[in-house]
This record gives C-alpha cells, sequence and structure tokens, in this order.
C-alpha cells in the first residue's frame, strides 16, 4: 500500500476537519448589511434613507447584531451573549425544518470527518486496505451529509429573505463561513478519493499476488 498517498489523504482528511469545525462554531454563514446612504443634497428629488438599524450576521446556531438586537427578535428568541440570540423560533415551520437539517447534516459531517482521520490514522500505521477503504466510505459519507447541510441552509436563507421585507439601502450576501464549509466539502472528496485508491490498488495486488502463487505451484506440479 501507498503509504505517502495515505498520510497526503489524510493530511487532507485533517485540514478538513478543522475547517468544518470553523464554520460550524462561526457566525459568519449569511450577513445582512447596510450600505452607505445616499446624500439627498446630492441627489435632487430623491429622499434620504435612514440606515438600515439592526444588521447581523447569522450561523448555524446564532444571528448576532452589529448595533442593537431587534425588539420582535429579543421577545422570540433567547440572548445567549452579547448582541447574539439562539435561533428557535422561525417565521415558518418551513424554514425552522431547514434550519434543524443543515444543524443536524452539517454537525453528523464533521462527526464523519474525525471518525475517517481516525481510521485513515490506523490505516497509514497498520497498512490494511480495509481500514484505508473504511476511511475512504466514510470521507465520502460525510461530504454527502455537508452537501445536504450546506444546501438546505442556503433553502433556509432564501426564504428567511422573501419574508422579511427591507430598505433598499441593504445588501446580503454570503459570510466566509458558507465558503469555509464549502471548501471543507471539496477536502472532504480529496481525502476519501485518495484512500480508497490506496484501498484498492492494495486489493488489487493481492489478487495478483495470489495468481502469481498459483501459476507458480501448477508450473512445479
Amino acid at each position: 500500500m501507498n503509504r505517502t498517498r495515505l498520510i497526503v489523504a489524510g493530511c487532507f482528511g485533517v485540514v478538513s476537519l478543522v475547517a468544518a469545525v470553523i464554520a460550524t462554531s462561526s457566525t459568519y454563514w449569511f450577513q445582512l448589511l447596510t450600505e452607505e446612504v445616499r446624500n439627498s443634497s446630492s441627489l435632487p428629488g430623491f429622499a434620504q434613507e435612514d440606515p438600515y438599524p439592526f444588521p447581523f450576521h447569522t450561523g448555524l446556531f446564532l444571528t448576532c447584531y452589529d448595533n442593537e438586537i431587534p425588539p420582535t427578535a429579543a421577545a422570540k428568541n433567547k440572548i445567549v451573549a452579547g448582541n447574539c440570540t439562539l435561533d428557535y423560533d422561525f417565521t415558518s415551520t418551513t424554514i425552522e425544518d431547514y434550519s434543524r437539517s443543515s444543524i443536524v447534516c452539517i454537525v453528523l459531517s464533521d462527526s464523519l470527518i474525525l471518525f475517517a482521520c481516525l481510521v485513515c490514522l490506523a490505516a497509514i500505521i497498520t497498512r490494511h486496505g480495509g481500514a484505508a477503504f473504511i476511511s475512504g466510505m466514510l470521507f465520502f459519507c460525510s461530504a454527502l451529509c455537508s452537501i445536504i447541510g450546506n444546501l438546505t441552509f442556503t433553502a433556509r436563507v432564501i426564504l428567511q429573505i422573501e419574508n422579511m421585507f427591507l430598505p433598499t439601502n441593504i445588501s446580503e450576501r454570503f459570510g466566509w463561513s458558507y465558503f469555509v464549509s464549502w471548501s471543507s466539502l471539496g477536502l472532504q472528496i480529496i481525502a476519501g478519493a485518495c484512500t480508497l485508491t490506496c484501498s484498492f490498488r492494495r486489493k488489487t495486488k493481492i489478487v495478483k499476488d495470489d495468481n502469481e502463487d498459483e501459476e507458480g505451484g501448477k508450473d512445479r506440479l
């Protein structure tokens, strides 16, 4: 078995785990930002818009407000620390279902990445093809969970924005946590492909050696 390739796969797995944990624990999956207010004196005929008072950035669990928590959000959700609230009361059951699904899938993906890295370490030490195969399958299972989690979070954000009546002087965008999660997904796929390739090459070598032994036995007879 190619131990170097397994080590490379393990490195990809560890980096993907770190990225996934950072993304899961951060609150910059989505951001609602206030744009600069236009000066009404420079634009005759246009009324000056007040800046949106409640810009925020949100993660899987928390929504953190830059200035102050809106009274409606403070009444519905639990204030955790500072200007951050725990998201558990949504405007519709559909949004709530998407939110819960994204949390479950992303956390499950993090756990699978951890197990995959540990099994990959065992494969590196023992050079056992079965361990490499299991590690690869775990990486692909974590990638599947990560895809579902990222997509359901995207659906949650889209539905939330559609239900919000926002002024025109704001901008919405996905934050760096969101893209870190997608990057972790790519690293999981690479790690899974490398470990599965090592396990298949190991099995091919074993079958080839068995065939050579059988042919050698026939020649001696």
